[in-house]
Formats: C-alpha cells, structure tokens, sequence
C-alpha cells in the first residue's frame, strides 16, 4: 500500500516597505516609499510504496519552489502598495472592504488601481462548520471580482487555526494588467457563513 509519509507546505512572504531617509523630513510619501519583496512558496512531498521488508524503497520526492519577486514600481512584476490587517467578520455578516478607501501601515490613504498578490487565511479554531467565503460579489455592489470570485460561486476557506493548516487563499497575478480595481470594481466581501464570528488575515499587494 502506497504511503505518503512526508510533507510540507511552506509559505514565505518576504515584503519589506523602506521609508527613505527623506521621509524624516517631511517629503511626500510618493517621492520616499519603496516597496520591495519575494513571495517563496516551498512544496517538498515524499510518497513511499511502504514496503520496508527489502534492502531498498521506491521513493516519489516532489520539491517545488515557486518564486515571484516584486521590484518597487508599476507594470509587470512591480508593486508600490501595500494593505494588510488582521480582522473579524461576525457570524452570518460581510465584512466589505474598499480597495479605494484603504490606510497604509504608514497612516496614508491608500487607493489601489490594481492588484497583483492576494493572500486571505481563515484563523477560526476547529470546527468544519466555520467558513468564510470570499467574494460573495452577489451581494456587495462594486464587488473587486472575477470568474474565481462571484456570488455563486466563492472561494469558501474551512477554519482550523494555525496548527491545524487553517484555509487560505493566494491569488497571484505579476503581470501588467493585474486585477483592475476601479470604481465599478473595488469591494471585497468576506462572507462569515457560521453562527459564530471568525478572525482572518489579509495581505494585498498592487498598484496605487
């Protein structure tokens, strides 16, 4: 009998936001903020047939390494905004974000045009009842959507906290166009579909 008896899943993120030394001096934001990162994505899978009685085992050993890298800047493989939070979304609500309306980590107003990484992890504690549902575009007006985000169909991410690889979601488009974020476009809803409320993580990375 075939036995998968190693994996792991490893997910880095590495975005750094370096504030030049002429912020200190009262210069605008756009002239001194530079964002740069890597997104590392570490997949390393050992699958055996199990059978141990001979001198030798067949082994699968399946290592991927994606990376993406993001210079300061727009157009492909660029980014000059940054938005993460840690948030809760009561039970049977929507959290509705607007990607227009946004404040930096920096105390900035923040309006993105496009985004290029989205990355949402539910932290609910056990439980296959707790999900949350992103992109229920059926019911926000303006909703930031796609054919992987509509109101018919979201992404749904099952609760499970940190230790038990709790769901997540990683969208990442480096490419010029991204995901346009305009006026018609720009409401993320998070979707709390259990009684109870739940807290997850948000990173976006893109255009301003």
């Amino acid at each position: 009998m075939r036995k998968l008896w190693k994996s792991l899943l490893v997910l880095v993120l590495c975005l750094v936001c370096l504030p030049a030394v002429g912020q200190f001096y009262g210069r605008e934001k756009d002239e001194d903020m530079s964002l740069k990162g890597d997104l590392r994505i570490l997949m390393d899978f050992i699958d055996s047939d199990g059978d141990y009685s001979a001198l030798s085992d067949s082994v699968d050993h399946l290592v991927l390494n994606p990376r993406w890298t993001f210079s300061n800047g727009t157009g492909a493989d660029n980014a000059n905004a940054i938005w993460h939070d840690e948030r809760l979304v009561a039970g049977g609500a929507l959290d509705i974000i607007d990607l227009t309306t946004l404040t930096d980590s920096f105390g900035q107003s923040l309006a993105f045009t496009k985004v290029r990484l989205l990355y949402i992890q539910n932290l609910a504690v056990t439980g296959a009842d707790i999900t949350m549902s992103v992109g229920k575009s059926g019911s926000v007006s303006n909703s930031f959507s796609d054919s992987w985000m509509t109101g018919t169909n979201p992404q749904v991410l099952i609760g499970g906290g940190l230790a038990n690889m709790a769901g997540a979601f990683l969208l990442v488009n480096p490419n010029a166009t991204g995901y346009a974020v305009d006026g018609t476009h720009k409401n993320l809803g998070i979707f709390g579909s259990a009684a109870t409320s739940l807290t997850y993580r948000i990173l976006i990375i893109g255009e301003s």
